[in-house]
Parts: structure tokens; sequence; C-alpha cells
């Protein structure tokens, strides 16, 4: 995206649009004409964009080759449900890099491609309005915009009419194809994206708020740190009523504004924390690696490892959750290692491992303040009062509880992070651990 994309001339063809629709697309870029008079009564169907699922079984029949998990995923998240446009994203790569062997480009879906698969529905000069609510939406996230900011910016009139791929209505404006609007912003030039971002900034009402200073941060190119430490501190004011998404967003841009290493780690992983807040745990994951790099302090490595495991933990392979967990723990000071050394025990039972399990409790890898071992596993030294018989449940080989990504709690700043799984080993103790013939669950419910 650091060029603008030429524009190619095509014949009239069928074109999808954002949402998963086809239908004929004229050269000149407007709308489709209505149907034949004879077609006029029938329902319109609209069809909505691919299923993750349909998507990966789409990648699997036209993929020549074998495809990596990690890749497909990417893929999938790229295409944002639209089968063209993932059709396109798997036929310009390799099998080296669909198989994890080589590197992915960066972006995924890029403005050629974009442009490719838009066709001739993308105008040859996508500037002013049209650019100014792509910008807008690609700030916020979403699919629409403040109609009222964008004609400010844009310095068009209230009245005039809207550009065909635009529509208008509850004061909003929005692209009719997502494609469309990823597209427009995609093949502009670098410059005139910033002119873009800063005219929304300055046609803001609150120039302090965290959407203005986000489009501030836009227009302006790297490195930047005081405009990055300008940013970060909004999207980390608890005072602030922006969602977790806008600020996963604002620390994102603040990390990619930010020359010193360490500090980027930081709010990466601050941006990775706002993500799982919003329900995105996959891209929590993305965020998660760039602040996992040797070059980030302990502390930093340490909060993401604990956070990655915690989301693997909640909705992922559990061996990777506890080799997370027990990095965590190596790097973290005692109250959050224990943290950790509890996650890692965790981990390996919801695996079915309980060897590992108590190999997590052994001394190496609790902190001597802490004697997880002594206090979590050891057998009760008095005969406990007899009671009735009661039927009991069988034994379990792995915990069938493990909580939903949108369970897991997102740590805060600054030493939030050990909490990231507090409730996670309570959560499934309770239900699941107690059913073990060794008494290793009961003991659980103590765990603060």
């Amino acid at each position: 995206m650091g060029r603008p994309v030429p524009r190619r001339a095509r014949p009239h063809r069928h074109a999808h649009t954002g949402d998963g629709r086809t239908h004929d697309a004229p050269p000149d870029g407007r709308r489709p004409p209505p149907p034949p008079p004879e077609l006029a009564d029938l329902p319109v169907l609209r069809l909505g964009p691919l299923t993750p699922g349909d998507a990966a079984l789409l990648i699997r029949e036209r993929a020549d080759s074998a495809v990596d998990p990690a890749v497909q995923e990417e893929l999938i998240t790229a295409a944002e449900g639209n089968p063209a446009l993932l059709l396109a994203l798997v036929r310009r790569l390799s099998p080296a890099q669909l198989g994890g062997r080589r590197s992915l480009p960066r972006p995924t879906a890029d403005g050629e491609v974009l442009a490719d698969v838009a066709g001739d529905r993308l105008p040859d000069d996508p500037g002013g309005l049209l650019l100014t609510t792509a910008a807008a939406a690609r700030a916020t996230g979403e699919e629409d915009a403040d109609a009222a900011l964008v004609l400010r910016a844009a310095h068009a009139a209230v009245t005039a009419p809207l550009p065909d791929l635009l529509t208008r209505g509850e004061g909003r404006l929005r692209f009719r194809s997502g494609l469309m609007a990823r597209a427009v912003y995609a093949t502009a030039s670098p410059e005139d994206r910033r002119a873009a971002h800063l005219s929304l900034a300055e046609a803001a009402t609150d120039q302090e708020d965290l959407l203005p200073l986000l489009h501030r941060a836009w227009a302006v190119g790297a490195p930047a740190p005081a405009v990055a430490a300008s940013l970060a501190a909004a999207a980390t004011d608890p005072s602030s009523t922006a969602p977790p998404a806008l600020r996963r967003r604002a620390l994102a841009r603040a990390a990619d504004l930010t020359p010193d290493q360490a500090e980027r780690a930081r709010r990466h992983l601050a941006a990775a924390e706002q993500a799982l807040l919003a329900g995105h745990a996959a891209d929590a994951l993305r965020l998660l690696d760039r602040a996992r790099g040797r070059s980030a302090p302990a502390s930093v490595r340490g909060g993401a490892e604990l956070l990655r495991g915690a989301v693997l933990l909640a909705d992922g392979p559990v061996e990777d959750a506890r080799e997370s967990f027990l990095l965590a723990a190596d790097l973290l000071p005692p109250p959050a290692a224990a943290r950790a050394t509890l996650g890692a025990a965790d981990a390996a039972w919801s695996a079915g491992d309980p060897t590992a399990c108590l190999s997590a409790l052994a001394p190496t890898h609790t902190p001597p303040t802490l004697p997880l071992a002594e206090a979590c596993v050891r057998v009760p030294r008095s005969t406990p009062t007899p009671s009735p018989p009661t039927p009991m449940p069988p034994a379990v080989s792995a915990c069938t509880c493990r909580p939903t990504p949108a369970a897991v709690k997102a740590p805060g700043p600054p030493d939030a992070v050990s909490r990231a799984v507090g409730d996670t080993p309570r959560r499934c103790g309770q239900s699941c651990l107690p059913q073990h013939p060794d008494g290793l669950g009961a003991q659980r419910h103590g765990w603060a």
C-alpha cells in the first residue's frame, strides 16, 4: 500500500461485492441496471459473506498444494467473507507460501489484488468523498462513518448527491460493498490517504478525543514518538468511553509509530489486551507475537506469554498454552509467576496429562513465596468424618469446561496482566477436577 495502483482496462464482467453478492458490473462503475420487468416481482436474494468454515472449504478445493492452518486463517481473515477476494489471494501465493515455509506478502490483501477484484467498478479518481469515507471507516474499523464528520472533512454539501458507491442512512455513510471501501483506500496514494485523515482530524468537534488523535496518527509517517505517546495515553485513559476495538486500533498505530523497540512491544501487548476485550482472539494472538520478541523486556515478554496462554487455554491448542504459561512463569516476578504456574497446570490437566500437571506445580516452577504444590495437591493428613456413600461420576481424562474466548479476562496496565488467568483454574476446577479420584480438584476450590 505504499504506492497508488494504476487502473487497467477490463471488459464488462461479473463482479463480487463485499457482502458476497454477484451481479453484472457496468464499465462506468455505477450500480447495475434494474432487473427486467418480468422479474421485478421476484424477491431479492442477498447472499451473505462466506462463513469461516465455507471459506476454509473453498481454500482446500482451489489450492494446488497443502495449506498451513495459520496461513489459511490469515487468508480467511483478509478476505472478510468475499469469495472472489479469497480466490485471488490463494492464486497469488506460491506453494511454499501456502505451506507456511515462506512469509506472506504484507499486507496480505494489498492495493493491487483489491483493485483486480474490484475491476472497473473502482473509479479512476476515488479521492474526495469516497476516500474520506474510506479513511473514516478504516480508522474505526466499522462498516460506516459519521456522515456529518465526513461531509465536513470532504467539504461536501449535505444535500449534494452521493457517489453511486455510497449510501446514507441514520446519519451514517457507508460503502455499498466493503470490498470497494478497502479498494478505494488501498489504491490511493500515501499522500492522499494522509490528507484525508488530516481533514477528518481537523473536522472533529473535540480535538482531544481518541478518534481525532488516531486520524492525526494516520496522517504522519513513522517514526513519530511524540504522536505515538499522545495516542497511547489517550487509548489507555480509564476515563475514556472509547470501545476496546477503537483502543486496540489506536494502540496498534501507536506501536507502529514508536521507534523504541521495548516501548513498541509494550504497546503491542496493550493492543492485544484490548483486542481480546473486543472479542477478537485471533487478532490478539497476532499482536502478541509482536510483543514476544527477544528485544522486548522480560516483563513484557512474560506478560505476552501469560496472555497468550490464557487465549490458547480458552480456545486453542492446550499444549501450546502450557508452554506459554511455563515461559511466563520463568520471566515474571513471583505474584504473576504464580498465576502462570496455575495456568500451566490447568492447561496440562485440560490436555489429559496429570503428570505434566504435577510437573508444572513442582518447586522448580513454583515461586518460593507460594508453595503451590504443597498447598494444592497434598493429601489430607487426617481422616475425614465418614459420610453416607454417594454415587461418584467417572474420572475424566481432560477438562471439558474450558472457557470461551469471551470469558478470558484481558488484563489492564500496569500489573493486571498477572490476572489474565485468574478465574480460569477456578472455573474448570469447580466443575471438572473434583471428579478426579486423587482429590486434586478439591484443593483447587481455594485458589484466588
